[in-house]
């Protein structure tokens, strides 16, 4: 579901600013920004919640604007690794995309 015109357009802005702080994106010419915000989906996601599984197909790449991840792995013993930790700014699901 897509926000409403002006809750897009306030996305925008802080998309846009967050933009200029990420080193993967900064340098993009603002045409390319532009082009990447119209596309954006602002998306919230609960505590605990799982974004997506390893090994699923990419198909999306999440930037974070408020909050935190954690970036885990499953042992072959069924043990959960904590592999990073995510913060505003922090960029996942790009490697798998690009």
């Amino acid at each position: 579901m897509r926000p409403r015109q002006s809750d897009h357009n306030k996305y925008s802005t802080r998309l846009r600013s967050l933009l200029t702080k990420i080193p993967l994106f900064n340098n993009l010419p603002q045409e390319v920004q532009d082009k990447l915000i119209a596309v954006a989906i602002p998306r919230h996601f609960r505590a605990g919640q799982v974004i997506y599984l390893e090994g699923e197909p990419a198909g999306a790449i999440f930037i974070i604007e408020n909050g935190w991840v954690k970036a885990t792995r499953m042992s072959h013993q069924g043990r959960e690794q904590a592999l990073r930790f995510l913060h505003s700014g922090g960029v996942f699901g790009d490697v798998a995309v690009f």
